[in-house]
């Protein structure tokens, strides 16, 4: 069973929990997750599952705290799992941008390495294997997908959901710690 946050009725969210068997927490379930007791509940809650999806677009770092967390209560309990960050390809080329969304999924790519990272190293001292997977893309065919700068090239939500089986498929000694995806324009 899959552990995600996100609302199940938009965005890519929806197309996950069309696909795979997923208990999702969002504002609409009750979570607030800019609430430190929610999210305290929810990392106790995701000792139930072997998969976290990140997926909730939380803002203020909040994406990047809620793996922090999760990642810590997992090594605490010697948890295996996977927990798989959904990043954006925006966190690659800035631009010179000021926008706060860019910096946060440039955090969250950077600290899903480090974990990928440390859990890697560092595995048989934690007496568990904590997968941790950044999938990032450009734009997605979603519903909630306004295309914005003109592009017609979209990952389809398919595509998504393929590289995500991808990534819950591999080999338990075998993790891949970021993948990217990106579609050509038409």
């Amino acid at each position: 069973m899959i552990i995600a946050t996100g609302n199940p009725k938009r965005g890519l969210s929806q197309a996950i929990n069309s696909e795979f068997e997923v208990d999702f927490f969002s504002r609409e379930t009750g979570f607030d997750f800019t609430d430190s007791k929610h999210r305290e509940k929810f990392t106790q809650l995701s000792l139930n599952y072997k998969i976290f999806f990140n997926i909730a677009k939380l803002e203020n770092f909040l994406q990047t705290i809620l793996l922090k967390e999760v990642y810590a209560c997992w090594e605490a309990h010697q948890h295996s799992g996977l927990i798989l960050n959904i990043g954006s390809t925006c966190c690659y080329d800035l631009k010179g941008r000021s926008r706060l969304y860019e910096a946060e999924k440039a955090s969250l790519q950077k600290y899903s390495y480090m974990l990928a990272r440390k859990s890697l190293n560092n595995s048989s001292q934690m007496g568990c294997n904590i997968k941790v997977a950044h999938l990032s893309t450009g734009w997605i065919g979603t519903s909630d997908v306004k295309d914005k700068a003109g592009r017609h090239g979209k990952v389809t939500t398919k595509d998504y959901c393929d590289s995500i089986r991808f990534l819950i498929g591999l080999p338990p000694m075998l993790n891949c710690n970021e993948l990217s995806l990106e579609a050509f324009t038409e």
